[in-house]
C-alpha cells in the first residue's frame, strides 16, 4: 500500500496479558489487572498501583477522565487491533508504530529479573497484536539495561520474533549514564540488528517528581541529557548504524540543541579530552530522529534540523494526542513546508526506520 501518513509514536492499552504469559515463577509479583470496588488498577510488586480505565482516552474531554475507571472504558481500538483500523481511518492515518502505556511504568522496577521477564512477556504479546495487520502496524519492544547481558540477548531475540524497534529508559540510573562503557555490548547489538532504539518520554528508572507546571514543559530535557551523553562519549562515532529515537519529546528544541553542542566544542575545546571526528550536530543528524505531535516550529525548521530527523505522530489513543483531529493538526504544523520534506516527516522516515512498504 501507499503510505502518506504514518504515526511514528502510537500506543496500545495493555489488557491483563502478564498472568498468562510471564514465566510461572514470577506470576505472583508480575503485573496483573485487579478489579477493585471503585476502579480497575494494574498491580505489580514494587510499584504503585496504576489506574487502568483511562489509558486509551483519545477524543474525550478533560472533565470526562475521572469517570473512566474501568478497563472497558478505554477506547476499544486501544486493545483491539481490528477496531483500531476504524480509528486510523477516521484520523486519516495509514499505519502506526506501537508503544506501550502501562508497561512504561515497569522501567522503575528495581527487581531486574522481574522486569526482564515482564518485558519478554509484553514483547511476545505485542508481536502478535501487530501481526494481525502487518501492513498497518509495527511494534516496538521493551528492554531494560539494568543487566546489559540480558538486554543484549533480548534485543537479538526481539529482532528474531519480528519486533521493529527496542525501547529503553529515557534516563538510566544515576550511577551509569549512557556515556558509560557498560552499555557498549547493547549499543553494538542494536547497531547489528538495525533496530531503532527509542527513549520515550516518561520511561525512566528513577526521577524526582516535579510539580506539573515545571515537569511537563521541561520533559525534553531528559532526552537531551541522554543524547548529549552518547554523542560526546563517541557512541555514535563507534556505532554509525545505531539509530536513537526521541519519542514524544517534540522536535523544535533540536535546532538550538545542536548549535549549543557545536558551540561548546568550538569555544571550549580544552573541556573535551576525547575529540570527535565530526561536529556533535553531525552525529545528531545522522543517528537521531525525534517524533512530535503538535510542535509547529519543528517542521518549519526542517532545513536546520534536517528533515530526516523528524517524524510526526498522533499518540493515539492517549488523551494528549491529536486523534481525531490529526489532519487539522498536520495542516497547521506543516503550513508552508515543501512537499518532499513534508512527505519524509509524515511517512517516509517512519517507513524507512520500521520497514513499511
Amino acid at each position: 500500500m501507499e503510505y502518506r501518513i504514518i504515526s511514528a509514536d502510537s500506543h496500545i492499552a495493555e489488557p491483563d496479558l502478564w498472568q498468562e504469559r510471564v514465566e510461572r515463577r514470577y506470576r505472583e509479583r508480575a503485573p496483573r489487572l485487579v478489579r477493585q470496588t471503585d476502579q480497575d488498577v494494574f498491580v505489580c510488586d514494587g510499584l504503585q498501583d496504576q489506574g487502568a480505565g483511562a489509558m486509551a482516552s483519545a477524543g474525550r474531554k478533560a472533565h470526562e477522565l475521572a469517570a473512566m475507571t474501568r478497563f472497558e472504558h478505554n477506547i476499544r481500538g486501544g486493545y483491539d487491533p481490528d477496531a483500531r483500523l476504524e480509528d486510523l481511518a477516521i484520523d486519516g492515518v495509514d499505519a502506526e508504530v506501537l508503544y506501550p502505556t502501562y508497561a512504561t511504568h515497569l522501567y522503575a522496577l528495581e527487581d531486574i529479573e522481574l522486569q526482564h521477564a515482564s518485558f519478554k512477556a509484553y514483547n511476545d504479546w505485542i508481536v502478535e497484536f501487530a501481526g494481525t495487520h502487518p501492513d498497518r502496524y509495527r511494534a516496538v519492544g521493551l528492554v531494560g539495561l539494568g543487566d546489559v547481558e540480558l538486554a543484549t540477548q533480548e534485543i537479538y531475540r526481539m529482532r528474531d520474533i519480528g519486533l521493529a524497534g527496542a525501547m529503553i529508559a529515557i534516563i538510566p540510573d544515576e550511577i551509569r549514564p549512557y556515556s558509560d562503557p557498560y552499555y557498549e555490548p547493547f549499543w553494538q547489538a542494536a547497531a547489528e540488528t538495525r533496530l531503532p532504539v527509542s527513549m520515550h518520554v516518561l520511561a525512566w528508572v528513577k526521577k524526582k517528581r516535579d510539580a506539573f507546571g515545571v515537569g511537563y514543559p521541561t520533559l525534553p530535557v531528559w532526552v537531551q541529557r541522554s543524547v548529549a551523553a552518547m554523542i560526546f562519549a563517541g557512541v555514535f562515532e563507534r556505532h554509525p548504524d545505531l539509530t536513537m529515537i526521541s519519542a514524544e519529546s517534540d522536535v523544535s528544541w533540536a535546532a538550538n540543541f545542536m548549535e549549543r553542542m557545536d558551540h561548546a566544542v568550538r569555544r571550549h575545546p580544552h573541556r573535551f579530552p576525547a575529540k570527535l571526528a565530526e561536529p556533535p550536530s553531525a552525529y545528531f543528524r545522522r543517528n537521531v530522529v525525534c517524533t512530535f505531535m503538535d510542535d509547529p516550529a519543528g517542521p518549519r525548521l526542517y532545513d536546520i534540523i534536517g528533515p530526516q530527523c523528524i517524524a510526526w505522530s498522533n499518540d493515539y489513543p492517549h488523551f494528549d494526542g491529536t486523534w481525531p483531529q490529526s489532519q487539522e493538526v498536520i495542516e497547521r504544523n506543516f503550513a508552508g513546508v515543501p512537499e518532499e520534506p513534508r512527505l519524509a516527516m509524515l511517512a517516509g522516515n517512519a517507513a524507512r526506520l520500521y520497514g513499511f512498504g
